[in-house]
């Protein structure tokens, strides 16, 4: 008698979707949002090991982050800008130019 097969991983559509909530298509490699999730289902872990698992794991996204980014613009409060989809990484259009400038 054989062993039966392992269920197939099922992750929720905004892992697996090749579109993000606007409908642009996302790069981003499925290994790197496949990451993205497990941060966040770590991170939302009542054990203080997994929470920590999960700081080591948003450090390594955060620099190797693949970004999505969703532009912005301006209302009355908030300049324009556009934010990571991923990391949340926000960089703000330079006034004189419109041209993105990292947030510092």
């Amino acid at each position: 008698m054989t062993a039966p097969s392992p269920e197939p991983a099922v992750f929720p559509r905004g892992v697996m979707d090749p579109f993000c909530p606007r409908e642009h298509v996302i790069d981003t490699t499925m290994d790197h949002r496949i990451l993205w999730y497990l941060e966040g289902q770590l991170a939302l872990s009542g054990d203080p090991r997994m929470r920590a698992e999960a700081t080591n794991l948003r450090r390594y996204l955060n620099v190797a982050c693949q970004h999505h980014w969703h532009d912005f613009d301006a209302e009355p409060d908030i300049s324009a800008h556009r934010q990571c989809l991923w990391c949340s990484d926000v960089e703000w259009a330079k006034p004189e130019t419109g041209t993105q400038a990292a947030e510092q």
